[in-house]
């Protein structure tokens, strides 16, 4: 009984304690060993970040994608609206009924607007987010070079030293001499303290990454990004559907309000362009986009742009191309990479070159249900002119060489139609003067048409 009384004692002593304090965090006193360079090394390689770049890239195509139904939803509620006022119009309607539908319109589009804004904000956070981690992936491989091949006056004879004194005591502390480590302690350590720690590394070259970028002007930021101009132009083709859309506002346009008047850097594909002026843009801008490939000389299907140049191909026409290439570029592979020369133009493109062009999807898509609605059309009127044709309609012949074919007794019909057809001719009061004028008329018509069948059938003969 005496101990089952001693028990709950014991439970109240533990709970006054408390939580236990962890201790301060020490920093890694000593340099990697080989293990742990070999272990930096691979860390891109173990834990990948595809994974979060995919997903940034569908982020990225979501948002581009709403953007550009709102606006293409705007664009049909416009249209239609437009097409209401002017039939009111021809019909002399009131003019209520418009202003509340320009109401309605107006409204629509600030919403529109408003609701674009807020996915191009979002665009650009998702360009951060990459751009963070790219950086990451820079100061990964710049802290394994460090660790592989110590920068600075003396780091790497520390290093050096401090990693064999620290295997050296290790060594001799292992062996055993006495049990409080006295000669372990008796091992000079100078030097050790001098190793920048790793985690504290990383940190700093992330901080500076991330200062980095931040100090860069939005339009150095963004205006040069593929994902942010293909916002742009998604949102610029939703506004403007048609061919005879304006050019697109240029790059440098784009942070005009921004404080800095820095200049705009170009993409690879502007780079390719550079000595392209102003008057050739709006000429190229002026041009209806084929939808056609020039390899396949067929309707697009999947479609991709290059980045060197302006130029589309179908996306299998294309890569079938590179891969039995000859040629190849220093590239990620082992080989290399294959490369061919553009079928329109000299750029050099391989596989990375190509990208998916929304935009010219948006427009083969347009023109193929334009041309769909054409033939609908026309059918349509075809089958309306069928349904328009008497019951015992036959269509006329239009040959150039009518058949001469003669019907058996047309003379004779003709004799015996001819007094008629004199008779109608002529008007006649019958027990007048005109009755006798009537009957010259009918003397003379019938002589006419004896000598014309006796001239048939001598042709006959």
């Amino acid at each position: 009984m005496a101990h089952a009384r001693s028990r709950p004692s014991a439970a109240p002593e533990r709970q006054s304690r408390g939580p236990l304090t962890l201790p301060a965090y020490e920093p890694p006193q000593h340099p990697l060993n080989a293990t742990a360079k070999r272990a930096l090394e691979t860390l891109p390689r173990n834990h990948r970040l595809d994974g979060l770049k995919n997903r940034q890239r569908l982020a990225n195509n979501h948002l581009t994608h709403a953007a550009a139904d709102i606006n293409d939803r705007l664009q049909t509620k416009t249209t239609e609206y437009e097409k209401i006022k002017k039939r009111r119009l021809e019909k002399q309607g009131s003019q209520e009924d418009n202003e509340e539908m320009n109401r309605t319109i107006y409204k629509m589009r600030q919403e529109t607007d408003g609701m674009t804004d807020r996915l191009e904000e979002s665009v650009r956070k998702i360009i951060d987010a990459s751009a963070e981690v790219e950086g990451m992936e820079r100061v990964l491989k710049e802290l394994h070079a460090n660790a592989i091949h110590p920068r600075g006056n003396g780091s790497s004879t520390q290093s050096t030293a401090a990693t064999s004194q620290f295997n050296h005591g290790h060594r001799r502390r292992t062996v055993g001499s006495d049990d409080d480590g006295s000669d372990y302690e008796d091992e000079p350590t100078e030097g050790v303290g001098d190793s920048e720690s790793t985690m504290e590394a990383l940190k700093q070259k992330i901080a500076e990454e991330r200062e980095a970028y931040q100090a860069m002007s939005m339009a150095h930021r963004y205006a040069s990004h593929n994902d942010y101009v293909g916002f742009k132009k998604i949102v610029h083709d939703a506004h403007y559907p048609g061919d005879s859309a304006p050019p697109m506002p240029h790059a440098s346009t784009w942070f005009a309000n921004e404080s800095d008047d820095a200049s705009v850097p170009r993409t690879r594909g502007a780079a390719a362009a550079a000595d392209t002026i102003e008057d050739d843009d709006l000429t190229v801008a002026s041009e209806r986009i084929s939808v056609n490939c020039p390899i396949t000389l067929l309707p697009m299907k999947d479609p991709v742009t290059s980045r060197k140049c302006p130029h589309s191909f179908e996306k299998t026409a294309i890569l079938d191309m590179i891969k039995i290439s000859d040629e190849t570029v220093p590239g990620t592979g082992r080989h290399g990479q294959k490369v061919i020369k553009c079928p329109v133009c000299t750029v050099l493109l391989t596989s990375d070159d190509l990208k998916e062009d929304q935009v010219l999807i948006r427009k083969i898509k347009r023109a193929k249900a334009a041309m769909n609605a054409q033939n609908e059309e026309s059918s349509d009127e075809d089958d309306n002119s069928r349904r328009r044709r008497p019951s015992g309609y036959q269509p006329e012949n239009i040959s150039s060489s009518p058949a001469m074919t003669r019907t058996p007794g047309l003379k004779n019909e003709r004799q015996s139609q001819a007094p008629g057809l004199a008779s109608r001719q002529v008007s006649m009061v019958p027990n007048t003067q005109l009755q006798e004028v009537a009957e010259e008329e009918r003397e003379r018509s019938g002589s006419s048409t004896a000598v014309g069948d006796e001239d048939e059938d001598e042709m006959e003969e």
